[in-house]
C-alpha cells in the first residue's frame, strides 16, 4: 500500500544505518522511523484521501469507523492523515485496514509517551513493544509537523502544551539527521537528548 511500502524500505535505511536493535525502545524506534518516513511519503505524495485535513482540534478523536472494531469510543474523525496501512486489504467492513494512528496513538491502545498507561513493559511479546511503544516517537512527530495541543507529562491534569507546527521540510530533516546520530542500542532519552542537539 502507499504507505507500507516506504515504511518497509525505511528499515533498510535504519538497518544499514544507525542500526537501531529491534527489540524494547531501540526496536520501537526503528519501527516508528518507518512509520514516520512512510507516513512523510504517503503524504506528501497525496496518497491519502486528506492529506490536508490537519487534526490538531483538542481533544483528537480517533476515527468515526474504525475504533469501533478496537473498542475505543466513536471518534468524529473521518480522515486518514497520520494512519498507517488504512489502504490495506481488510475484512472492515469500512475498507480502512489501518493499524496504527500516530496522531493519536491511544486509538490503537498504544501509548504516546513513555508514562501512558499503554506503554509496554513486556519481555515475552512483540520484542518488548515494538510495534506498541512506537507511538511515542509516531505521536511526537505528527505533533512536530502540524501542531496541535499535547498533555504536559509534568502535569497531565494541568493545561496542555500548545506546540506550533514546524512543516515538513523542517520536521523531516530534523528527524532524518537524528536518525542518523542514533547508535543500536539507543533509547527514548537518547532520543530525547539528540534531537535537541540536532535541532
Amino acid at each position: 500500500t502507499d504507505d507500507v511500502v516506504p515504511h518497509e524500505w525505511s528499515h533498510g535505511y535504519t538497518q544499514t544505518g544507525c542500526g537501531l536493535i529491534y527489540e524494547y525502545e531501540s526496536g520501537a524506534m526503528n519501527e516508528a522511523f518507518s512509520d514516520i518516513f512512510g507516513e512523510s511519503i504517503d503524504i506528501l505524495n497525496r496518497d491519502t484521501t486528506d492529506p490536508d485535513t490537519l487534526r490538531t482540534e483538542w481533544p483528537t478523536t480517533c476515527h468515526m469507523t474504525l475504533n469501533n472494531a478496537y473498542g475505543i469510543p466513536a471518534g468524529n474523525d473521518y480522515g486518514t492523515r497520520w494512519s498507517m496501512g488504512e489502504n490495506v486489504t481488510t475484512n472492515y467492513p469500512n475498507g480502512d485496514g489501518s493499524i496504527r494512528d500516530m496522531y493519536k496513538p491511544e486509538c490503537f491502545f498504544h501509548p504516546s509517551t513513555t508514562t501512558a498507561d499503554y506503554y509496554s513493559c513486556t519481555t515475552y511479546a512483540d520484542g518488548g513493544g515494538v510495534h506498541k511503544n512506537s507511538g511515542v516517537l509516531n505521536r511526537l512527530y505528527a505533533v512536530l509537523v502540524d501542531g496541535g495541543q499535547y498533555a504536559n507529562p509534568a502535569d497531565p491534569e494541568g493545561p496542555t502544551l500548545q506546540v506550533d507546527g514546524l512543516g515538513w521540510v523542517k520536521a523531516t530533516n530534523l528527524f532524518w539527521r537524528t536518525h542518523q546520530e542514533l547508535t543500536p542500542t539507543s533509547q527514548y532519552l537518547d532520543l530525547a537528548m539528540t534531537l535537541s542537539s540536532v535541532c
